[in-house]
């Protein structure tokens, strides 16, 4: 009888152990990004200069200190064979500058560092003041991405991503300015007015954009611009060929 009871308590306690290994959990992070907008301004010199201002909100029960928090970026490039664009695309670490870095609601200067993590380059960024439930600190971080736009002979192009981010958006936009003399003729997701909503984007998933510009006055088109010009081009030498082989004849 002694053993039996013995064997029974053993198996209650291998079990319990064997469902508390199965559990996984929950990770909760009560900081979230209230407001978060990113500005990408495209250079001449083929660089791209990212605006970054966050408000992080503290929306847990307890005074939380934030430490580090991640803002990764990729830079994407499409992949060519003979100058002919293919349909998948590839990262390209551009060199990423801090430009600034501040707390606006302290009016410090924030610690922000570039790192490599696994071929992706992250900008880790430091605040250490404490924040009450509710309370919330806004953020500020500018930075330069060099060689980050593909330049071409009438279009350029930007392939940009964004996060995953530490924390969570409530509310956030993202916005793309042309450099003068120049327009968006073609972007994915699609935008008319080169503004994207990421609000609600959860910690684990990026954002990406890809955008074309071009000097020639062109409205947005629903393909890559150089599709339209370079086809124009070649139905245009097509029907120039097959009216002289008939005037011929």
């Amino acid at each position: 009888m002694r053993f039996l009871v013995l064997l029974l308590i053993m198996t209650l306690i291998l079990s319990s152990a064997q469902a508390q290994g199965q559990q996984v959990p929950q990770e909760y992070n009560p900081l979230v990004y209230e407001r978060l907008d990113v500005v990408l301004r495209p250079l001449s010199n083929g660089s791209v200069l990212v605006e970054l201002t966050a408000t992080l909100r503290n929306e847990g029960k307890v005074m939380v200190v934030p430490g580090y928090g991640r803002i990764p970026l990729t830079v994407m490039r499409q992949e060519r064979i003979l100058g002919l664009p293919l349909p998948s695309e590839r990262p390209v670490n551009g060199s990423v500058k801090v430009l600034e870095a501040a707390d606006i609601s302290t009016g410090r200067k924030v610690e922000a560092l570039v790192m490599s993590e696994n071929g992706t380059q992250v900008i880790r960024y430091a605040l250490w003041q404490p924040l009450r439930p509710g309370e919330s600190s806004k953020l500020k971080l500018v930075f330069r991405i060099d060689g980050a736009v593909e330049k071409g002979v009438l279009f350029n192009e930007l392939g940009f991503s964004l996060g995953p981010l530490s924390n969570r958006v409530r509310e956030g936009s993202l916005r793309v300015v042309a450099p003068p003399g120049s327009t968006i003729t073609f972007s994915d997701p699609p935008s008319s007015s080169g503004t994207w909503d990421i609000s609600d984007l959860d910690p684990g998933r990026p954002f990406r954009v890809t955008v074309e510009l071009s000097s020639l006055p062109l409205p947005q088109l629903p393909v890559h611009g150089y599709f339209v010009l370079w086809g124009g081009l070649i139905l245009l030498i097509i029907a120039l060929i097959v009216i002289r082989i008939r005037s011929r004849r």
